[in-house]
């Protein structure tokens, strides 16, 4: 990874040399706006450049933000003080993306899902040996104190041995969504809530150590919409059994919004 020796303040007058990596981010919407004000706290890492395709938001974004504009993604490529880039743009642009960032030499941060297919998601993932750089998920909700909190409990032995995982993660986004959204058609968002809302959970359930409990024996998905006039599921709940662990994931993308996680093992809830 590209880093360089900065200068960080650390209180009154002192500072203190540190490495601060520098990164690029491609797609300038919502999400772009939440991990750019989540960076500017960080003490080792630096958005320094954006691209989006529409000039309108390039500048927006510069001046909310004060990150320079890249005036095309081969410029930002080309910037040998960029070790990576951020990748928050629709499912379909992914793996074409993270494949030019790869081929430059740069790590890649890409949204969840990692794609839309199973093939695209491996090609995604074969980049780290092709070009030998890192492509990371930005699967956060593995992150949060609560989630890492019952994580230690299990693997202190507390709960004894799991054997139920239920997580639900619910919200109004698809309420919110219109045709001049990518998210409106199932085509570009195939699965709906499936693979932008319950992927969170799936990837808690797996940190959690469903990953390591034993054969798949099951798993079953039944989507469904509430209302409204897109194309797109906006319900799905999912059962998946794996050795002794029962496991259950409701997501709905039309409804309050919402979120939790609950694991019983034999000694503990």
């Amino acid at each position: 990874m590209v880093t360089t020796r900065d200068r960080i303040e650390i209180g009154g007058n002192r500072t203190k040399a540190m490495d601060v990596t520098k990164v690029g981010i491609v797609g300038l919407g919502r999400w772009a706006k939440v991990l750019t004000r989540a960076a500017s706290k960080s003490k080792t890492l630096r958005i320094v450049s954006a691209y989006s395709r529409s000039q309108e938001k390039r500048d927006a974004f510069a001046n909310e933000f004060g990150v320079a504009a890249a005036p095309d993604l081969a410029a930002m490529l080309a910037d040998p003080a960029i070790g990576g880039v951020i990748l928050t743009v629709p499912n379909e642009q992914h793996l074409p993306l993270a494949l030019e960032v790869a081929k430059a030499g740069k790590h890649v941060y890409t949204e969840k899902p990692i794609a839309s297919t199973l093939e695209e998601g491996l090609a995604i993932a074969d980049l780290e040996a092709r070009y030998g750089v890192t492509v990371t998920v930005g699967h956060s909700a593995r992150l949060m104190a609560g989630i890492r909190q019952i994580r230690a409990a299990i693997d202190s032995g507390d709960l004894g041995r799991v054997a139920f995982m239920e997580a639900n993660f619910s919200n109004e986004r698809a309420l919110e969504l219109t045709p001049q959204t990518w998210r409106w058609y199932k085509h570009r968002a195939p699965g709906g809530p499936l693979s932008q809302l319950a992927i969170h959970q799936f990837d808690v359930l797996h940190y959690l150590g469903g990953h390591r409990r034993g054969e798949l024996h099951g798993i079953e998905a039944v989507p469904g919409r509430r209302g409204g006039r897109r194309s797109v599921d906006d319900t799905h709940p999912v059962r998946r059994r794996q050795g002794w662990i029962c496991g259950r994931v409701l997501d709905v993308a039309g409804h309050i919004r919402g979120a939790g996680v609950r694991v019983q093992g034999l000694d503990a809830l």
